[in-house]
């Protein structure tokens, strides 16, 4: 974000959150909250890995609720 900051043209929105040492992420309530209150177009997100019967997986249960929150506020998605 620091480096986001010294562009001045630039409209930054955090999501807020707590800040996930390692990835960087923020996460937690605050973070799940504030994504479910967006209208989004389009989601491109990753995974750890694809089950053909659970679908994606991920190893951050954190990380995992952050992209719900997202993928379920996406008209389109992409994997």
């Amino acid at each position: 974000m620091l480096e986001f900051s010294q562009k001045s043209d630039w409209n930054i929105i955090s999501t807020g959150g707590s800040l996930k040492t390692g990835s960087l992420s923020l996460v937690g309530g605050i973070a799940e909250n504030t994504l479910s209150n967006f209208n989004v177009d389009l989601c491109i997100c990753s995974c750890k890995g694809l089950d053909l019967n659970k679908g994606c997986t991920e190893s951050s249960e954190s990380e995992a609720a952050i992209k719900m929150a997202l993928i379920k506020s996406a008209k389109r998605k992409i994997l």
